[in-house]
Order: C-alpha cells, then structure tokens, then sequence
C-alpha cells in the first residue's frame, strides 16, 4: 500500500494495478494471435523481410520421370562404353591412323604411363637427361 494516504485510495490503486496485470496478456494475446493482425504489423514495419519464394520442386510424378530419364541415359553411356571397348581391342579402324591407336591404347592401360616416363628420365628432353 502507498504510505500517506487514506484506505479507500490505497485500495483503488491495487485494484487498478492487479486489472492491469491481467488485462494487458488478456489483450496482447488477442491482438496478436491473430495472422491478420500479425500480416498487417509485418508489412507495416517491415520488422522481418522474407527473401524472394525460389523454385518449385518437382512432384512425385515428375521426380519418376527424371529417374527413368537418367537410368536411360545411364544404359546408353554403357553401351557407348561397351562399343569403343570393343573397337579398341579389335584394333585401329580402317580410317584410323596406327600411332592414334597406340595412343589411345596406352591412355587406357597399356605401356607407360607419362609420370613413370617423366620420373625415370626417359623419353622427351627433362633437364635431368639433357644434363648427363
């Protein structure tokens, strides 16, 4: 209670307080439950700025489609794979010049290996072997 003055304004002054403490909850809780109410404050102060939406994802449909999309294209690539196997071991193609094929031959396992060639100084001018 406030010192100095009488019972009765004492009493309306805690009454006024107590309704105080219960209304202002009471009353935020209302206002801003609200989405409209919300939306309306969000744009009025642009407390919060909410990036651009970005871009649709597929459906369940539409994620099928790419999965058999890629599975052919995974086959086709295999079989592609599967060709120049096979023209590679049966030897240089008619229109095929002879050192291509070694090339190509030694990219996909045979011979040396351009590091190996490099290291042991052999082959191509290194400074190593223009100094011996």
């Amino acid at each position: 209670m406030v010192l100095g003055r009488a019972k009765s304004q004492g009493y309306r002054l805690e009454a006024f307080k107590f309704s105080l403490y219960l209304i202002v909850p009471v009353v935020a809780t209302v206002v801003y439950n609200s989405p409209e109410n919300m939306r309306a404050l969000l744009q009025r102060y642009k407390f919060v700025e909410y990036p651009p939406e970005g871009p649709k994802l597929p459906t369940g449909d539409e994620m099928n489609d790419m999965i058999r999309e890629g599975e052919k294209r995974q086959t086709y690539l295999k079989e592609q794979l599967a060709q120049r196997a096979a023209a590679q071991d049966a030897g240089p193609a008619a229109g095929q010049s002879p050192s291509v094929a070694v090339v190509d031959s030694n990219n996909t396992g045979g011979g040396k290996r351009w590091w190996q060639v490099w290291r042991r100084g052999g082959g191509g001018s290194s400074s190593s072997a223009s100094a011996q």
